[in-house]
């Protein structure tokens, strides 16, 4: 992993994870485990659920920890079918940047932006999917 691929891992983390999928999971119309497997079969299944995920969680009157927490769930998501799907990075990269797109938190934003890139630029597997699972310092 280059220096510029590692200081984003580290300066993103916070802004990734918060909680588990699982209360993502309970926000009606946001359907986690749906879009993970959308993702994983093609993108363009997935980008109709990442849009309506999207939607769902602006809709659902979250505060800011809980919105971002969901939202990163989601990226976790396009991250783990952008592993699995190298061939597809550029496709990947741009349902990464709609999730960017959606933070409340412009740093939040910024680093899911830098995902993106990775992505696009074929190094996803740069990115360790835990760091959307990691609780907040």
């Amino acid at each position: 992993m280059n220096r510029f691929t590692t200081s984003l891992v580290v300066i993103a983390a916070p802004f990734f994870g918060f909680s588990s999928m699982a209360s993502a999971q309970a926000i009606p119309g946001f359907n986690l485990t749906a879009v993970a497997a959308a993702c994983q079969q093609a993108t363009t299944g997935c980008e109709t659920l990442i849009a309506n995920a999207i939607s769902a969680l602006q809709s659902a009157g979250l505060d800011d920890t809980a919105y971002a927490s969901a939202l990163a769930s989601l990226a976790g998501a396009v991250l783990s079918a952008a592993q699995d799907n190298p061939g597809a990075a550029a496709a990947y990269a741009d349902l990464m940047g709609d999730v960017a797109a959606a933070a409340r938190d412009p740093d939040q934003a910024s680093a899911i932006e830098g995902v993106a890139q990775l992505i696009e630029d074929g190094d996803a597997d740069d990115v360790d999917s835990d760091i959307f699972d990691a609780s907040p310092a």
